[in-house]
């Protein structure tokens, strides 16, 4: 069957919208139109259809990726994928998929990266999880906490003082993790909006700042479910971010989370996998995390993606690299001096052989090579994979901080 694939235009914008919520299991808004078109670039759409009924959809944001060191890439972030029931199993995602990296490398974009609704579909494209992140429970009811430094204060803010008191600090903190995002304009005009119908069980947003003196230095989102169980109060704080500049910062705004009065019932979806709050508390038992995948990174240029992050120990490696999209793949000298690398196609022998997956695995530091060699994803003389484990590692564990 022959299909069309082009990018979208205005007067299809619900039709686009619709099919994002049929595969996903809602029912679009058209109030939401505008928010889309703010949100998503027409440009950046992929639509499969079949006469003139929208049977494929896929969408690309353009965000930046904070890289370790600090810099931050052009990321072509896949969303809101899908195929209609009736047209699956027929080449459709592939040949959006291929469309929307083709568009990204033409671009220029060194990276693409997804959050993977279902996740064993993205490996063939040459997707490796790069981020892994913890969803947090807590029932405050088993918490015992110290109160936090009297140097931190905590207060609520309107969501309208958002551009102004809270995304200069977000903004700073995109260039401090591997695996940020940073927030742009738009991105906090659609948190403020905040329309009930997105709300699902819970209340509006709620804002609330750490700060020690006149700066901000962290920042908590949640919204509240209430319930009663026989005239008992037992509700829920669902944090939706959280994000603190120091320790004392985060275990101030967990502090205040945790005493919420009604709300016994703490969760966070994603949390970062260094998040000490278990090591501050008595009973480490109380905060229950189960690990989760995050975002997955598809690296496009690698001689961009490579030499434009930093890394914590000197050191070269010939890495042979395969890729089945051909965007990766080579062998590749890198030589890294004063945390910085040089890269380039060789002619060399490889002391390491990997596909493009597995690099975009380690690209950010989550991963322990050793894991991956015992899994044959590495190949090499024991030396050179650990090597390879010493340039990519980080000190501090990438985290992407919101699901796009």
């Amino acid at each position: 069957m022959d299909y069309e694939i082009r990018p979208i235009s205005a007067d299809e914008v619900f039709a686009f919208r619709s099919a994002i919520t049929l595969g996903f299991g809602g029912d679009a808004k058209p109030e939401d139109n505008e928010r889309f078109m703010t949100l998503l670039p027409l440009d950046r759409t992929v639509a499969v259809f079949d006469g003139d009924e929208i049977v494929g959809n896929l969408g690309d944001f353009p965000l930046q990726l904070t890289v370790p060191g600090g810099a931050q890439l052009p990321m072509a972030g896949m969303t809101m994928v899908g195929v209609r029931a009736d047209r699956t199993r027929q080449g459709i995602l592939r040949s959006m998929v291929n469309t929307y990296l083709r568009k990204a490398a033409d671009r220029g974009d060194p990276l693409a990266g997804l959050w993977a609704s279902e996740p064993g579909i993205y490996g063939r494209f040459g997707f490796g999880l790069a981020t892994e992140c913890h969803d947090v429970k807590i029932d405050n009811r088993h918490l015992q906490m110290a109160q936090p430094a009297d140097t931190i204060k905590v207060s609520m803010i309107k969501a309208n003082d958002l551009p102004s008191v809270v995304a200069p600090f977000w903004a700073a903190m995109a260039t401090k993790r591997p695996g940020f995002l940073n927030r742009g304009p738009e991105r906090w005009d659609n948190i403020i909006a905040d329309p009930e119908h997105r709300r699902g069980p819970g209340s509006a947003l709620r804002h609330v700042i750490a700060t020690s003196g006149d700066d901000v230095v962290g920042y908590l989102s949640y919204r509240q479910i209430e319930k009663w169980n026989d005239f008992i109060a037992d509700g829920s704080i669902a944090i939706q971010a959280m994000v603190g500049e120091t320790n004392e910062a985060e275990y101030a705004l967990w502090h205040y989370a945790s005493n919420i009065d009604l709300f016994p019932n703490i969760s966070f979806w994603d949390g970062a996998t260094d998040d000490a709050l278990a090591y501050s508390v008595s009973n480490a038992r109380s905060v229950q995390r189960k690990l989760a995948d995050g975002l997955y990174v598809r690296i496009l240029d690698l001689g961009a993606a490579l030499s434009d992050r930093t890394y914590e120990t000197d050191g070269e490696l010939v890495l042979r690299i395969s890729d089945d999209l051909d965007y990766a793949a080579g062998t590749y000298r890198m030589q890294v001096t004063g945390g910085v690398a040089e890269v380039g196609e060789t002619t060399d022998a490889p002391d390491v052989a990997l596909d493009v997956r597995t690099l975009g695995a380690l690209y950010l530091g989550r991963v322990c090579v050793d894991q991956l060699a015992r899994l044959g994803e590495i190949e090499g003389e024991d030396l050179a994979v650990r090597r390879l484990g010493h340039l990519f590692a980080t000190a501090r564990a990438p985290w992407c901080p919101y699901m796009f």
